[in-house]
């Protein structure tokens, strides 16, 4: 039986739409399925009318159709084949959102009603849809218009794999990172207005660009205004980094607060860097292990390894730990890195690197420390911890210059 194949939201949209220019039926019932079938017959075409309510959601089912279906489809259509309909879809989608850009930027105008049309079917199934919205941010922002800018980043946006659409979105919210690190306080105070209302903002803007260095101003100002949890475990992430603060601000007061708060919405299942944190937060301010061991004793992607790792040995190093308690950095197996690794993985072993450079300094083993600076790639350092990156490299070098 042949593969089925995935179509998006925005397809379908494009589907019946010009089904509706076509044979002027509107897909919103079976009924309306019972007619596209009759009219689809007249011109000896043939598709099931259950094939066709599972394709535009009409009953519960695969919403997947087989290549000859969507073919067929496609020749009702115009079209010679279903790779034709996705490639004028695609096309048409750029052109019309490129003149759109043209029409804002003449007027210095921009139209909400617009906006949403383009970005409401948005799955960033492709990078073109990410970086189509980055520009849209940036030609808002540009044009000052807050109110825009606001429905924008509150916009529930199609998702089918959140994994890969979070690094899609990181590029298409830089914007506001760079600004608020210029200390633009228009940028920043915008960030603590909405923050309450936007996924984007709590899993994307902070989950990505939250950066240690400004905890005492910008970051810490968006965390402390956020009170809602609108992104997984988002309630956990903000207590850690609050702890943080408070430690680096040495108040007693709010260190118990947010360390108990962690303690209260800790979940094993959490993202490998938020067991990191919590498991870092609790072998330093209570020698507990515990958390620690729970994590290193099964087994994990390497990738989840990875993130487990620099996380825990960063924040414990940093905070005064001795970086060889725990021998579990000499055992990340770096032949197993796989082929293909995305930036952020690329930069968990850069941190990797470092930290491995400072344990097997810590135990005088030159030659190991040296393999290890050796290793460093600077190319691959994201920007939210380039300073603590750069400094570590700087001192790691020295030393073995």
């Amino acid at each position: 039986m042949p593969a089925s194949i995935p179509v998006s939201a925005q397809e379908k949209e494009w589907l019946k739409k010009l089904i509706y220019d076509k044979y002027k039926i509107e897909l919103v019932d079976s009924y309306a399925c019972q007619q596209l079938c009759a009219a689809l017959e007249k011109d000896h075409i043939s598709i099931s009318y259950n094939t066709i309510r599972r394709l535009f959601g009409i009953i519960i089912g695969s919403p997947d159709s087989s290549r000859f279906t969507l073919n067929t489809f496609a020749k009702s259509l115009g079209f010679e084949t279903y790779t034709d309909f996705q490639a004028y879809v695609a096309s048409y989608n750029t052109d019309y959102i490129n003149e759109i850009w043209m029409h804002f930027r003449l007027t210095n105008q921009i139209e909400w009603d617009q906006v949403e049309d383009q970005i409401k079917h948005f799955t960033f199934d492709t990078w073109a849809e990410a970086y189509q919205l980055k520009s849209m941010i940036e030609l808002t922002y540009e044009l000052k218009n807050w109110e825009v800018l606001a429905k924008i980043l509150k916009t529930s946006f199609l998702i089918s794999d959140e994994a890969i659409v979070h690094y899609r979105l990181y590029v298409a919210v830089q914007m506001f990172y760079l600004e608020a690190r210029k200390n633009n306080q228009q940028v920043i105070q915008f960030i603590v207005a909405n923050a309450n209302e936007s996924w984007i903002i709590q899993s994307i803007i902070f989950g990505f660009y939250v950066d240690e260095e400004y905890l005492n101003g910008f970051c810490g100002d968006w965390l402390e205004a956020c009170t809602s949890s609108l992104a997984t475990h988002f309630t956990l992430f903000r207590n850690l980094l609050l702890l943080q603060k408070a430690v680096n601000n040495q108040d007693e007061i709010n260190i118990q607060y947010y360390y108990q708060a962690s303690k209260n919405t800790y979940d094993a299942a959490a993202h490998p860097v938020l067991q990191a944190r919590f498991a870092a937060w609790t072998y330093i301010l209570d020698g507990d292990d515990k958390p620690f061991q729970a994590f290193t004793k099964d087994a994990h992607s390497f990738a989840d390894t990875l993130a487990f790792t620099v996380f825990f040995y960063r924040l414990t190093y940093t905070y005064g730990k001795n970086i060889t308690d725990f021998d579990f950095i000499e055992r990340i197996d770096i032949d197993q890195i796989p082929i293909a690794i995305n930036i952020h993985t690329q930069h968990n072993l850069n941190k990797l690197y470092i930290l491995q450079a400072h344990y097997w300094h810590a135990k005088n083993n030159r030659r190991k420390a040296r393999y290890a600076i050796d290793l460093l790639n600077p190319k691959y350092i994201i920007s939210s911890e380039l300073d603590w990156c750069n400094a570590q490299i700087k001192y790691l070098k020295s030393v073995y210059a």
